[in-house]
């Protein structure tokens, strides 16, 4: 499982795809904290009800902000996992890898914890 984690995490960092989500994703946390303080001019982000002032670095803001990233990053990581397997069924590979004594449950975790 190990072997294919190691893979997996060589294999992303050489893809630049790996690098224009995490542009992505940090711009996002960037943006929204911004709007979120009010450096952003006509942008009004309103989290905790009416009138209330909530601190943009207190513990409720960074939660809902970690949320709303995390949300964005399950179609992210959806599309990451479809290139993962898809890649193997193309190249015709699993065939070989399956005559090795691994099970399909070692394949799998150690090549989601490489992209996770």
């Amino acid at each position: 499982m190990w072997e294919f984690c190691k893979y997996e995490i060589k294999y992303r960092l050489k893809h630049i795809s790996t690098y224009v989500f995490t542009l992505v994703l940090m711009g996002l946390a960037v943006l929204l904290n911004l709007a979120a303080g009010g450096a952003i001019a006509g942008s009004a982000v309103n989290i905790g009800g009416v009138g209330d002032k909530v601190a943009i670095n207190s513990p409720f803001m960074i939660y809902v902000f970690s949320i709303a990233i995390n949300i964005f990053s399950i179609f992210i990581m959806a599309a990451l996992v479809n290139h993962m397997f898809s890649k193997d069924l193309e190249n015709k590979f699993y065939p070989i890898l399956f005559t090795k004594p691994i099970k399909k449950y070692q394949y799998i975790i150690g090549r989601f914890l490489g992209n996770l």
